[in-house]
C-alpha cells in the first residue's frame, strides 16, 4: 500500500497521468495527510492510470552572500524547518551527489533523485564562481522557467517510452485482480488452473519486469542503484509489478521551473489556485523562525524569483496582480490574511500560520 501514496515536501505539486484522454490532474499537499514531518499524496491505484510525477521544486534558497538548504518556493512562508543548513560561498570547498544525497563539505544536505540533485550541483558550482552573482541568479530562474514551458515536449517523450509498459501493466492487473479469482473459483483443484493462471502470470511479470528496465535505462540512464532496488522489490511482488509506471515516472526529472510546467501542462482551471498560492508566498514570505544568515539568503532568492515570475506572467499575458487578494472583498468587522485568506476579528493584527503576516482591513468599493 505504501506504493499508493507519494511522499513530498510540504508544497510540493504531483503531476497525475491523464486518464481517457482528459487533461493532466494536479494533486497538491493541500489536501495530503501529515506523517513524520512529510505530506503524503495517494496516487492513482491501478493502471492504466499508474502514472505520476512529482514536479521539481527548487531545494536550496540562493542569496548574494551564500546558500542554505531550505527554499521559499518549496516551503511554506511560515516553516519551523529544524536542522537547516547554511554556507558562504567563499567557504565552499566541494559538492558532491551521491546516492541520492546531496553532500556539501562532506556532509549530507539533501535527499533526492540524481537528475534533480546534479542539477543543484551545477547550480550551485555555477553561482558561487559568478563575479555578478543576483544576475547569475536571476538568469538561472530565467532559464529554469523558460525551460518549464516545454515541459508538454519532455512528458510525451516519457509517455511514448513507458507506452508498451502501461498496456502490459494494465493487462496483468485485469487478469491478475480479476481472472485470476475466477478461474480460482471455477476450477479450485484442476490442472487447467495452472496453464490459465499461473503461466500467463508469469509471462507478463517478466515481461514487465523487462520492459520496466528498458524504460528506466532509457529514461534514467544513471540511476542504476534505484533501479536495481525496484526492480528487486516488483520481482518479488506482483502487485508492485502492475505499477511499474509508477516506478519510472516517479524518478524522471522534469526538466525546468516547477510553476513553468504546471502551467505548460495542467488546464488554468487545475493551474491557478496553486500559482495564485505561489505568488502571495513570494509577495508576503517572511522568514521569523530562522537565523538573520538564513533569513538574509531567503529574502534575497525571494526577491530575485519574484522579479523574473512576474516577467514570465507577464509573458503570458498574465497580470500578477489577479493573484492577490481584493481588500473590497473582506467582510465588515473583519481581517483577512493576504496569503491564506484566512478571515480574523478586528483585534487580531498577524496570520501566525503564514510566519507573521500582516493582516488586510475591508476597503469599500
Amino acid at each position: 500500500l505504501s506504493d499508493c501514496f507519494v511522499v513530498t515536501r510540504s508544497t510540493a505539486w504531483v503531476l497525475c497521468a491523464r486518464f481517457f484522454g482528459s487533461a493532466w490532474r494536479v494533486k497538491s499537499t493541500r489536501n495530503a495527510a501529515v506523517l513524520g514531518g512529510r505530506y503524503w499524496l495517494l496516487r492513482p491505484l491501478l493502471p492504466p492510470i499508474g502514472s505520476s510525477s512529482v514536479l521539481p521544486t527548487l531545494r536550496c534558497a540562493l542569496g548574494r552572500d551564500g546558500f542554505c538548504s531550505v527554499s521559499p518556493i518549496s516551503e511554506p512562508a511560515g516553516i519551523r524547518k529544524t536542522g537547516a543548513r547554511f554556507l558562504r560561498y567563499d567557504e565552499l570547498r566541494n559538492i558532491e551527489v551521491k546516492d541520492g544525497s546531496f553532500y556539501v563539505n562532506g556532509e549530507c544536505w539533501l535527499r533526492g533523485t540524481s537528475n534533480e540533485l546534479l542539477a543543484l550541483q551545477q547550480s550551485v558550482q555555477v553561482i558561487a564562481q559568478s563575479a555578478d552573482r543576483p544576475a547569475a541568479i536571476r538568469r538561472q530562474i530565467r532559464n529554469g522557467l523558460a525551460a518549464g514551458t516545454a515541459a508538454a515536449e519532455q512528458i510525451e517523450t516519457v509517455e511514448k517510452r513507458i507506452k508498451r509498459l502501461a498496456v502490459i501493466c494494465s493487462v496483468y492487473a485485469v487478469w491478475l485482480l480479476l481472472l485470476t479469482p475466477l478461474f480460482i473459483v471455477r476450477y479450485p483443484a484442476c490442472w487447467i488452473l495452472l496453464w490459465s493462471t499461473a503461466v500467463p502470470l508469469l509471462i507478463f511479470h517478466l515481461l514487465c519486469g523487462t520492459l520496466f528496465l528498458r524504460a528506466h535505462r532509457a529514461l534514467i540512464a544513471d540511476a542504476a542503484y534505484a533501479r536495481r532496488e525496484a526492480f528487486c522489490k516488483m520481482l518479488l511482488c506482483p502487485p508492485m509489478m502492475i505499477r511499474a509506471c509508477d516506478s519510472v515516472t516517479s524518478q524522471v526529472r522534469i526538466a525546468g521551473d516547477a510553476a513553468a510546467v504546471l502551467m505548460a501542462c495542467a488546464q488554468e482551471v487545475r493551474w491557478r489556485p496553486e500559482i495564485q498560492g505561489l505568488w502571495r508566498r513570494l509577495i508576503y514570505a517572511k522568514f521569523p523562525h530562522f537565523g538573520p544568515d538564513i533569513a538574509q539568503v531567503l529574502g534575497d532568492f525571494t526577491e530575485f524569483y519574484r522579479a523574473e515570475f512576474a516577467e514570465f506572467l507577464r509573458s503570458k499575458n498574465i497580470n500578477p496582480s489577479v493573484f492577490e487578494v481584493d481588500p473590497s472583498r473582506i467582510p465588515e468587522g473583519r481581517r483577512c490574511c493576504p496569503c491564506c485568506e484566512t478571515l480574523y476579528s478586528e483585534d487580531v493584527s498577524l496570520c501566525c500560520d503564514c510566519g507573521s503576516v500582516e493582516l488586510l482591513n475591508p476597503v469599500k468599493g
